[in-house]
């Protein structure tokens, strides 16, 4: 016999996926520190059961994460809203011996009174949440493991507890993913409508300035567009500077063919160089790389 059976609390919640659900979490203890554990483990011996009476609703058996399962743990049986029992019924949550491993199998219970007084997903999963939170402190320090870690978003499972209560209640990340680090969210999936707003902005930018009229003058007088005297002052003028330097410094134009993606870029944001010319350019270099790296033998 353990030295310890007992359902320590048990907490009764709904509407966490669907409308009417039901979820009963039990924190429970199968305590052997005195006479010593059982050399089979505790899913071999045990089960939590949900009782109306003498009629069991649903029964789970322990997860022998820890210890073989004899320790303090948590788990939850769980009902979707078609098959869920009646809301704040009078019910037992016991923990029993299994009638296949012992002849009088020993049992303790606990009456399901704390109902979630919520309605509605988000504070339903909230409240089991806080219920949750605090089974897991009181099992810390019940196993000397660490299973919570604080983060900006709040305390939260780390990797242990995550492996523990994963196992532990199936589906749970679903049902109560506040208690996650990584949550599992529902994707933007809306059709984005592109446009030239951010680039006419950009080519705006030194209107009615000197800069801007003086491009403008240039541009006028040959019958061009003002980026493109843009482009050959502050694109193609530099560049080709940097070229004739490289080749006498470095014998090689290499470094001048890594700057001018940068001075276009640079001046496409500025205004200067326009961004369909610098998108053009762009998709230029990225061929040029994938020809380099994968496709050039020599």
């Amino acid at each position: 016999m353990p030295d310890t059976l007992a359902v320590i609390d048990t907490a009764a919640f709904h509407d966490l996926l669907e409308d009417d659900d039901l979820l009963v979490a039990v924190h429970y203890n199968i305590d052997y520190s005195i006479t010593g554990e059982p050399s089979d483990p505790a899913d071999d011996l045990f089960l939590i059961r949900l009782m109306d009476g003498v009629d069991e609703l649903g029964a789970v058996i322990p997860y022998p994460y820890y210890n073989d399962g004899y320790a303090e743990g948590i788990t939850a049986l769980y009902w979707s809203a078609a098959a869920a029992p009646a809301w704040e019924g009078a019910y037992t949550v016991e923990i029993q011996g299994s009638p296949v491993a012992w002849g009088t199998p020993p049992d303790a219970s606990l009456a399901l009174g704390d109902w979630s007084g919520f309605d509605g997903e988000a504070d339903n999963q909230q409240a089991l949440y806080d219920w949750m939170i605090d089974a897991v402190q009181s099992i810390e320090t019940n196993w000397s493991v660490t299973l919570l870690e604080s983060t900006d978003a709040g305390t939260v499972l780390n990797e242990t507890g995550t492996s523990y209560l994963n196992g532990a209640i199936t589906g749970l990340q679903a049902l109560c993913p506040n208690l996650f680090w990584i949550r599992a969210t529902e994707m933007d999936t809306d059709e984005r409508s592109w446009g030239t707003g951010q680039a006419d902005l950009y080519e705006a930018r030194f209107d009615g300035t000197w800069v801007g009229d003086g491009l403008d003058g240039v541009a006028d007088m040959f019958g061009v567009t003002p980026q493109l005297i843009g482009g050959l002052l502050f694109v193609l003028l530099p560049f080709l500077a940097v070229v004739v330097l490289c080749e006498k410094v470095f014998y090689t134009s290499t470094p001048a063919l890594i700057l001018l993606p940068l001075l276009m870029g640079m001046a496409a944001l500025l205004g200067f160089f326009s961004m369909w010319v610098f998108a053009i350019a762009i998709i230029c270099f990225v061929l040029l790389i994938g020809y380099v790296l994968f496709f050039r033998t020599s």
